[in-house]
């Protein structure tokens, strides 16, 4: 998502700062009917599995971090992902 990363980086917002917490606990963070999904594609295809979900979860919630606008509320947004609704 290179739009994203472009965004992310000029406020200085590395994903060692908030994709940590997803890959530490495994998406266990997540509402559970997502983590057990995650879970069962993990389990089935390895580890790459989950680079593809933190992709997936930060395109999906591309259009709120990018309308956050500064970093305090940037990284809000992106305590609260995945998004709900």
């Amino acid at each position: 998502v290179p739009r994203l990363h472009r965004r992310l980086a000029v406020l200085g917002i590395p994903p060692s700062i908030y994709a940590t917490k997803w890959y530490l606990t495994l998406f266990l963070g997540f509402p559970f009917h997502l983590a057990t999904r995650i879970w069962d594609l993990f389990l089935c295809y390895g580890a790459d599995i989950l680079v593809c979900v933190a992709v997936a979860v930060l395109r999906e919630a591309e259009s709120a971090i990018m309308a956050a606008g500064d970093f305090e509320r940037t990284m809000a947004v992106l305590a609260g992902l995945p998004l709900r609704g």
